[in-house]
């Protein structure tokens, strides 16, 4: 693994976009750790941004969260460019992204507000496990409070046949969070 690293840091250049996010995908998967070739990758994606689709860019995140390799300036962009371009995001893509950040337990306010705000009109677009993914990100965000754009998202739910309700603290925190069931079974998605 030390070879390989070693190697495609000093052909990172070299590697399309979608190679490179799922070069970095597969490190996360297999739980493979090089921090100067995480530090070379995250350095050199930002330059190169525009050129990633939004799943390459939720496949990235969701990588370094596995690997718990939090390079905070990556991050910052990554929540920049997620919170202004949501709506190019699939279900899969905001899931997998807020998931990673979670993981790291990186917090950006804008990008908690634009998720919030987003969610309730592409609700329907969600299944159980995302409304999953997106609710453990924003426990490990420190989310507090039922936002109310967050109580639209129960009532847009209720509109499409599933059960929302405010419920008792379920992530270790105090306040309020939203709890939905979904088939017979109950997810938290704050």
């Amino acid at each position: 693994p030390e070879a390989f690293c070693e190697t495609a840091s000093a052909k990172l250049h070299a590697f399309k976009s979608q190679e490179l996010s799922m070069l970095l995908y597969s490190c996360g998967v297999l739980r493979l750790r090089h921090d100067a070739f995480l530090e070379e990758a995250c350095s050199r994606i930002p330059q190169r941004f525009v050129e990633f689709s939004e799943q390459g860019v939720a496949n990235i995140v969701y990588a370094l969260g596995l690997l718990r390799f939090a390079h905070r300036p990556f991050l910052s962009t990554v929540c920049c460019h997620f919170a202004d371009s949501l709506h190019e995001f699939s279900a899969q893509g905001i899931s997998n992204t807020a998931y990673g950040l979670g993981l790291l337990n990186f917090r950006d306010g804008c990008l908690v507000r634009e998720l919030c705000r987003h969610l309730p009109s592409r609700c329907a677009e969600f299944s159980a496990q995302h409304l999953v993914n997106i609710a453990f990100a924003l426990c490990a965000f420190g989310f507090r409070q039922p936002h109310a754009h967050l109580r639209s998202s129960a009532r847009a739910a209720r509109r499409i046949g599933q059960r929302f309700y405010l419920g008792e603290p379920r992530c270790g925190w105090g306040g309020a969070v939203v709890i939905a069931q979904v088939h017979e079974n109950t997810f938290i998605v704050a």
